[in-house]
Parts: structure tokens; C-alpha cells; sequence
């Protein structure tokens, strides 16, 4: 070795705990993550929280968590939990569930009473059925009532109201379903929108995904390859109602006839009134049932 050349001893010692804690810090939610978290996902950006929000909020508190953190009393997180309609077990990073999913499978009188409620608001209201044509036996359809709450320019900015517990391709779902899709559409929703879907909606469903996680989910064409599909076909369309209808336990015959035995009594309960002025083939229904039996 060259005597003007250096040796330089590295004492390096890696302490696994000490970096796992780290990476636990810098990807655990805190309280202040999921609060811009929240407000990111309806398409509010960080520094238009203060305005849109106020509460006492300024542009400087957004760019340090700390003084965030310090405006973050008990009176601004459940704000902001009432704002958006979620849990606020999740914004304190309680659990993973962010929001709590309505459920009305077999329960007609409270959907149609939800929907009066949130009518009442006065404000505007848009619907959405997600349907999944995943082929596992899970939960696979969910309603998403957005209504809107205020504007950030030209932008409406929305709270969304989750309504699932249903499986589409269950026999004595799909007429549950039907109903609900009547009940919107009477009560003037002006916006309906149906969405068939590859991926599976399992969290969805269960609250644990934000708003903005439904632009991830990929659009099933071959299921909409009608053109313009639209969840009022299941009122309107015998055979429509009843593709993809199954019961692991039923032939394919049986469950069809279960399910357009159900449509039918819900028919003449009238409770497949629909506000259209287009009357429902009644008879086109009760020649399929017919085939079936």
C-alpha cells in the first residue's frame, strides 16, 4: 500500500428496529394524512381546504402538519366527517372503514324513506349502480348516491352515500335491486348511471375505499355491450332482468322463475313505479315466468 494513501475505517452499524420504525412511521396514517387524504379524494386540492372548509384552516397550516395538527380539534374532524359522510373511527386512524354502507336488501320501505330524507336536503342528487361480473360468490353491487354539497369553481365537490349488501347474481337479489333502481328514478333522480365492472367490488361494498378508488375500476365491454346498458333495462327487458341470474343450489330455470316470480310481486305491489311515462311490458315479464315454470 502507497504510504500517503488513507485507510478509512467505516463503522457502520444497521439497526433493523430502528429502520422498520421508519418506514412504519413514514407509511402509518396519522390523523393529518387523512384529513388532506380526505379532502384529496373529492377532488378538493390542499391548499383549497381553508376556503372551501374554513374552520379556522390557512394555507400555512396546510404546508406544516404540526400547526395542522394543532388546528385539528374535536369540533373540525367531526366537520369534516359530517362534510363527507365518512367514519370518524377512520379519520383518528382507528380502523381501515371509511365509510358505514347502508343496507336494504329486503327492507323497500327504508330505501324509499333514505332516499325522502336525502331529498329533503334540497340538494342535487346523482346515481350510480356499480355491478361487478366477478364470478366469485361475494358481494357485487353497490349503489352510490353522490349529493352535492358546494363548488370549488366550476367544480361541484359531493358526499357519497354507499347502499350494498347485495349479490346481482343471486335470484332473490336482482329483484331487490330492480326495486331500488324504480325507487331513484320516481323519486326524480335526473341522473341514473349503470356500471358493469371486471374488478370485484368486495371493498367497496364493505367502506373501505374512497371515492376517488372508483376511477381504478375497469369497465366490463363485453357486459355493456348493449349499447348505452342502463340499470332501468332490468324494468323494462324480461331477458335482460334475468341474464347472469344463478343459485348454486337451483337450475338455471328455477332461479330464473324464483326471480321473475319476485318481480312480478313486486310489480303488483306497485313498487316498481318508476315516474316514466313508458309503460312496464307486464305481459313480456309473465311470458318469460310462464317459459320458466
Amino acid at each position: 500500500m502507497p504510504k500517503d494513501q488513507k485507510v478509512i475505517n467505516i463503522n457502520v452499524n444497521i439497526n433493523p428496529l430502528k429502520i422498520y420504525d421508519r418506514i412504519k412511521e413514514k407509511f402509518t396514517p396519522t390523523v393529518c394524512s387523512r384529513f388532506l387524504q380526505l379532502f384529496e379524494a373529492h377532488g378538493i386540492g390542499i391548499n383549497q381546504i381553508p376556503s372551501f372548509f374554513g374552520h379556522g384552516l390557512t394555507v400555512e397550516d396546510m404546508a406544516n402538519k404540526k400547526r395542522l395538527l394543532r388546528k385539528l380539534d374535536e369540533t373540525s374532524l367531526n366537520a369534516a366527517c359530517k362534510t363527507f359522510g365518512v367514519r370518524r373511527e377512520w379519520l383518528d386512524c382507528a380502523d381501515d372503514q371509511v365509510y358505514d354502507v347502508h343496507h336494504f336488501r329486503a327492507e323497500h320501505d327504508n330505501f324509499m324513506l333514505f332516499l325522502d330524507q336525502l331529498k329533503i336536503a334540497g340538494n342535487s342528487l346523482k346515481g350510480h349502480l356499480y355491478l361487478s361480473s366477478s364470478r366469485e360468490w361475494e358481494l357485487d353491487s353497490l349503489f352510490v348516491i353522490s349529493e352535492e354539497i358546494g363548488h370549488i369553481g366550476e367544480m361541484s365537490i359531493h358526499r357519497y352515500h354507499l347502499c350494498g349488501g347485495w349479490i346481482h347474481k343471486y335470484w332473490k337479489d336482482r329483484p331487490d335491486i330492480t326495486h331500488c333502481v324504480a325507487s331513484i328514478l320516481k323519486r326524480g333522480a335526473p341522473y341514473l348511471h349503470g356500471h358493469w365492472v371486471e374488478n370485484s367490488l368486495k371493498r367497496f361494498c364493505s367502506g373501505l375505499e374512497l371515492p376517488n378508488a372508483i376511477e381504478t375500476l375497469k369497465p366490463d365491454r363485453k357486459k355493456s355491450k348493449k349499447e348505452h346498458w342502463h340499470p332501468d333495462h332490468w324494468l323494462f327487458d324480461p331477458q335482460d332482468f334475468v341474464d347472469g341470474i344463478l343459485d348454486l343450489n337451483l337450475s338455471k330455470a328455477d332461479a330464473y322463475a324464483n326471480a321473475l316470480s319476485l318481480w312480478l310481486e313486486l310489480y303488483r305491489k306497485g313498487a316498481l313505479e318508476n315516474g316514466y311515462t313508458r309503460s312496464i311490458p307486464i305481459k313480456e315479464f309473465e311470458a318469460l315466468f310462464k317459459r320458466y315454470t
